[in-house]
């Protein structure tokens, strides 16, 4: 059966609607993906592995993605290294992940070699081509790049007649894009019913706003003699959209490319004069930033890359020479843009128009501006800050006695992170994510929800509720997973301990003796593979529509008494023998999620406690979370409270100082720094309290219009407030051995946009945070306890 799809066709022509369609559906996206661009809002779905690969390839040929001309052939032994090549980058794209979706349309060019590539290393990949009317295709990439009218249309023949060529006798489905946009439900079943597989989620879940009908938008008119030549393919495909089969289509299609590819060198000469002067400087430069890595294999490659490398590098000096006005203009609107805008769509359009070294060489330009135009410069204000934030007098003297550790803005990247797995560290204290396990199709669900509803359902249709507001959260590296696949806990376990990760909190979902979403429990128990500690929170509050707990529209009720107590504990006792799970000296650790609704409490704790020893362990470790009213928990019993931030974070709402604020909005937006700001200065408190930091918590893929939202959320902050809670619980006196724990919410609660999992805009960076907070505790490394500055570094 088929376990890789490869997504190809011409550029501007569905490919990444349907690669993201596919990750809805739960095909493994990869590791790493690039960003998304204004022409690509919702992102590109593309592998960065498998992009570079191809750019490499067609780097060593001459080429680049926009060139019409034929690929030359290659000779045995070089075939033979890009297959291997090419094999260690689908496994540093995607690992050991199931159904993985590969898109790049330069793929099309280079089909043949990434065939093989997936066959040596175990896979039967299948190819879906995306088929849009070659008008549309050519008026997109006309607007995206300036391109000549000759120039798209010939680079719509170039893809899509290699596409069908290098995919004849393969398993494949050639689908229209008009088609796909109008019913991609349908779509989709059908290429898992003809390519032979099975998607992980139904085609009926996909969210209906996922795939725009905009995409068969009126072309403008697109004139140049090679349109007759297009349009005879575009119908040839069709019929092969119909037949795959069709003889006569392929025929047709084999003499369009004999009366097309003698034109194509002059086309791409008349191409390269249109361009402007640092166009080819651009690829050059991409060309040469490739080179050191096709070299790896010197015995087959070096001979065409060191030609290669000679006509580029001559190039690139005669470029330098005539061009260096216009490089500064380029580097002067960079930085005015960055200025006035934010960050993403400029690095966007760096990276898909090569100016990767510009970003680089303009960042440590533009920080210290970025500090000075904010007035952080120099010594800070207090007063003058707080009045700009509208603070109470009693939260600015918080703030002023915060502490937290200083970390340079150097070891932290604010844009996208990728996957590269750090120094393992055994940090002394230990980091615990709540975690939610709830991505899996289950009966309740599909009776209140609609069949096949997971919270990947509300999270991929969330959208902008004012300027710079970052949604939807896409998920990269585990994609859109299913935890009924037992991959994806190993996966996550394995991901979260290169990283530091102590353990998971799992949520646990009992309502009077009826279990919900335990499928993956039940699984991560039986498979020590999932090598992670893990602890339970029992989310003992309603289950309502509102998501909230509240009392009204209840899907699912709690039924609090003694006797449900005590069966709720000898169940969990499965769990508390397994060698993972988190204890105290000795005692597991059980937190309750809402201790404030338990009749009787107090009596339950005591009875927790009896029912624990009878079950053979020294005791039970009680925390009750401080989720809504909870403050001192000792007189219910509990051993300890653990924070639950947001809850308890005193905020001011800001929505009257934001842009383009939608007009059914409804709900709030705080300060994210004015959250870690107030965590971090809290007083101690006269009991045992377990500290908690917060990534940024979004609820918009949830309620969108009536969302609470901290905005404004950093990296760098998330560290600081992580660094600063571990700083606390290793100095505490009151924090055994035992007990030198800091929680984070969470590892992924998406649809609250709280995850350390990697995500489309910061990519790897939240992990990469953590760890950056954990490092200074490692045991290696201690003592000393790190100093602390006084004050939040901004």
């Amino acid at each position: 059966m088929i376990d890789l799809l490869f997504v190809i066709g011409m550029h501007r022509s569905g490919t990444s609607a349907f690669a993201g369609s596919a990750m809805l559906l739960g095909g493994a996206a990869p590791f790493e993906m690039p960003s998304s661009s204004p022409f690509n809002p919702k992102g590109y779905f593309e592998p960065v592995h498998v992009v570079t690969g191809n750019d490499m390839c067609l780097a060593v040929q001459d080429r680049s993605w926009s060139d019409c001309r034929p690929a030359d052939a290659m000779d045995t032994g070089t075939t033979s290294a890009w297959v291997q090549a090419f094999a260690e980058k689908l496994e540093q794209a995607f690992g050991p992940m199931p159904l993985k979706i590969v898109k790049d349309p330069r793929l099309s060019l280079t089909v043949p070699l990434w065939h093989k590539a997936a066959l040596q290393i175990g896979h039967l990949p299948g190819y879906v081509i995306l088929l849009r009317e070659p008008t549309q295709s050519a008026t997109s990439i006309m607007r995206r790049d300036g391109f000549s009218d000759e120039a798209a249309v010939a680079l719509w023949l170039r893809y899509m007649l290699d596409a069908e060529r290098n995919t004849r006798g393969l398993p494949r489905m050639i689908l229209s894009t008009a088609e796909f946009s109008i019913c991609p439900s349908a779509v989709l079943a059908r290429v898992a019913a003809r390519l032979d597989f099975a998607w992980p989620h139904a085609p009926e879940t996909l969210p209906p706003d996922f795939v725009e009908p905009g995409m068969i938008h009126p072309a403008q008119p697109v004139v140049t003699d090679l349109m007759p030549l297009a349009m005879e393919a575009f119908r040839a495909l069709l019929h092969l959209a119909q037949d795959g089969d069709d003889a006569g289509a392929m025929a047709n299609l084999d003499a369009i490319r004999a009366r097309f590819d003698p034109l194509t060198p002059v086309i791409h000469d008349r191409f390269l004069a249109d361009q402007s002067p640092e166009t080819p400087l651009q690829d050059r430069r991409a060309a040469v930033a490739l080179l050191p890595e096709v070299t790896r294999d010197e015995d087959i490659l070096s001979p065409k890359v060191a030609l290669a490398a000679e006509r580029v590098q001559r190039a690139i000096s005669d470029r330098l020479r005539e061009n260096a006005a216009l490089r500064l203009n380029l580097v002067t609107e960079a930085v005015t843009y960055a200025m006035r805008h934010p960050f993403w769509p400029l690095l966007g359009y760096l990276r898909f128009y090569g100016f990767m070294g510009l970003a680089a060489a303009v960042r440590p330009v533009l920080r210290p501006l970025a500090n000075w135009l904010q007035g952080v410069a120099g010594p800070a204000d207090p007063d003058r800050f707080a009045k700009g934030r509208g603070e109470l007098p009693q939260q600015r003297a918080r703030r002023a006695k915060a502490k937290i550790l200083r970390l340079p803005f150097s070891t932290l990247d604010e844009g996208f992170v990728p996957y590269n797995p750090p120094a393992p560290i055994d940090p002394a204290v230990k980091l615990i994510a709540f975690y939610l396990p709830q991505f899996h199709p289950f009966a309740e669900n599909d009776a209140w929800w609609g069949k096949g509803f997971t919270e990947w359902s509300n999270v991929g249709k969330a959208v902008p509720n004012f300027d710079g507001h970052y949604q939807p959260h896409c998920p990269i590296h585990f994609g859109y997973y299913d935890l009924r696949v037992p991959s994806v806990m190993e996966e996550q376990a394995r991901v979260a301990k290169q990283y530091g990760i102590g353990g998971f909190s799992y949520y646990f979902y009992w309502f009077g003796g009826k279990i919900l979403m335990q499928e993956p429990l039940e699984a991560m128990l039986a498979n020590p593979a999932v090598d992670m500690p893990f602890c339970f929170t029992w989310a003992n509050e309603n289950w309502t529509r509102r998501w909230d707990g509240a009392e009204d529209d209840i899907l699912i009720a709690q039924r609090h008494s003694l006797e449900d107590s005590l069966a709720l504990l000898r169940h969990l006792s499965r769990y508390f023998n397994d060698p993972r799970y988190i204890r105290i000296e000795g005692k597991p650790v059980f937190i309750v999620y809402r201790a404030d609704i338990i009749p009787d409490i107090a009596e339950t704790v005591a009875a927790w406690r009896d029912e624990a020893e009878k079950l053979g362990f020294p005791g039970i470790y009680l925390m009750a979370a401080q989720s809504f009213q909870i403050g001192d928990p000792t007189g219910m019993g509990f051993d300890a409270a653990v924070e639950f931030p947001p809850h308890g974070v005193p905020t001011t709402d800001i929505v009257a100082k934001l842009g383009n604020v939608r007009p059914d909005f409804r709900g709030h937006v705080v300060e994210y720094e004015q959250a870690a700001d107030y965590a971090v200065s809290r007083a101690e408190v006269p009991y045992k309290l377990f500290r908690t930091a917060m990534l940024s918590w979004d609820n918009t893929a949830r309620k969108q219009q009536g969302a609470y939202t901290f905005h404004n959320f950093s990296v760098t902050a998330f560290s600081q407030w992580l660094l600063a809670l571990g700083h606390r619980v290793m100095t505490s006196p009151a924090h055994g051995p035992d007990e030198k724990l800091v929680f984070v919410n969470a590892w992924n609660e998406w649809a609250e946009g709280s995850h350390l999992e990697p995500d489309r805009k910061h990519g790897f960076g939240y992990l990469a945070a953590a760890r950056a907070a954990l490092a200074p505790f490692d045991r290696a490394s201690l003592p000393p306890v790190p100093v602390l500055p006084a004050r939040l570094l901004r």
